[in-house]
């Protein structure tokens, strides 16, 4: 986790993770997508946000970087808000 703590996941975490096809799923996402992903992710890695940026057809893909996973840097979670925040005023 953010505080180095290791942390045991149930098996139905994993049952339900291996069930979710979001590559699948993907080309189906009619709506405006906007993915931001910390460059520093070592939970998720960057490179899985590249590739369905491709495969949804309105998405688009910010990369943040030295960001991780949690945005626990205060910088990098409000520079997410904002952005995301933009994303929404421009789209609505």
């Amino acid at each position: 986790g953010a505080d180095n703590e290791k942390r045991r996941l149930s098996y139905a975490f994993y049952e339900d993770a291996n069930n979710i096809h979001a590559f699948k799923a993907a080309p189906h996402i009619k709506a405006l997508t906007l993915i931001v992903h910390g460059e520093s992710d070592e939970t998720v890695p960057v490179k899985q946000s590249r590739k369905v940026v491709k495969i949804i057809p309105k998405a688009k893909l910010v990369t943040l970087p030295g960001c991780d996973h949690a945005y626990s840097n205060p910088d990098h979670f409000h520079k997410l808000l904002n952005l995301l925040s933009l994303f929404i005023v421009e789209n609505s």
